[in-house]
């Protein structure tokens, strides 16, 4: 006790005279400088320097024209020709072909366009496409543009006809319906180019067929009946006009078979995978 009153009485004396004071400032610690302290710190990005890219998706009027992953066939005209076409899309991504009713065929590459309800097409050499998609007064899709074909400047329009699902070989169209395009194309070539030989025609048929008429059905039983009335069934009508300027690509299909020119003639593969015909519609 003696101790302390003691530390206490010198510590007060000291503090009146003075000498304390060192004694202070040796038990505290000694006052940082400024310089002893570095702040670091990251700025936080403002409005004005901050860029956020939305991707932009496809309208629902580019969606209905164009289905994603699906093959989209078309009906229309560049320049004066009629033609069919194919436009594959995967995302905004395009391929594309087109054939006219000669068979004349052109290939494309392409995208859906970022700023508009549209496409662009390109075929080299010069060649392309651009369109845009419209809605008609009743709601149907109108595809119309300008380009360059064959090095030379050339309207264009197009409307949906049929969609075909992307599968497994994205190079047939028909992959889903389990047919395969190339054999069903060729089947068709031999369709258009049989059409005036009778002999030939007549060997493309399955065998009974009834032929659809204005007056009613004819039924063929074999390949002689369909010999000897060929001229009687198709020498009066437009049949054999519209076969000989007929598509042999792109055309329309279901679990039915394969349809020429809106039906004129349905065509299918019997048990041996051979394509025949199996539907026959005068016009």
């Amino acid at each position: 006790m003696r101790k302390i009153i003691s530390s206490a009485l010198l510590c007060v004396i000291a503090l009146l005279t003075g000498g304390c004071s060192q004694n202070f400032k040796d038990i505290n610690a000694e006052e940082p400088s400024s310089e002893a302290y570095e702040i670091s710190y990251t700025q936080v990005p403002t409005e004005q320097n901050v860029e956020i890219s939305i991707p932009q998706q496809p309208s629902e009027l580019v969606n209905t024209a164009i289905h994603n992953n699906e093959h989209n066939i078309y009906n229309g005209n560049i320049a004066n020709e009629e033609i069919r076409m194919i436009i594959t899309r995967t995302d905004d991504d395009l391929s594309a072909a087109c054939i006219t009713r000669s068979g004349k065929e052109k290939t494309f590459h392409g995208k859906l366009k970022k700023d508009a309800d549209g496409f662009t097409l390109d075929a080299g050499a010069g060649d392309f496409l651009d369109a845009i998609i419209n809605a008609g007064s009743n709601d149907e899709i109108i595809i119309k543009g300008e380009g360059t074909i064959d090095k030379n400047e050339a309207v264009f329009t197009l409307s949906p006809n049929t969609f075909f699902p992307i599968g497994e070989d994205t190079n047939n169209y028909y992959f889903d319906l389990g047919y395969d395009a190339k054999s069903a194309e060729r089947f068709a070539n031999l369709i258009k180019t049989s059409v005036n030989d009778k002999t030939a025609f007549a060997k493309l048929i399955r065998y009974p067929i009834s032929i659809n008429t204005d007056g009613g059905s004819v039924f063929i039983e074999n390949e002689t009946d369909m010999l000897e009335t060929y001229d009687d069934l198709f020498g009066q009508s437009d049949f054999k006009n519209i076969i000989e300027q007929m598509y042999t690509k792109y055309m329309f299909a279901n679990y039915m078979g394969i349809c020429v020119e809106d039906g004129i003639i349905w065509y299918n593969q019997d048990s041996v995978g051979e394509y025949k015909i199996t539907t026959i519609n005068l016009p």
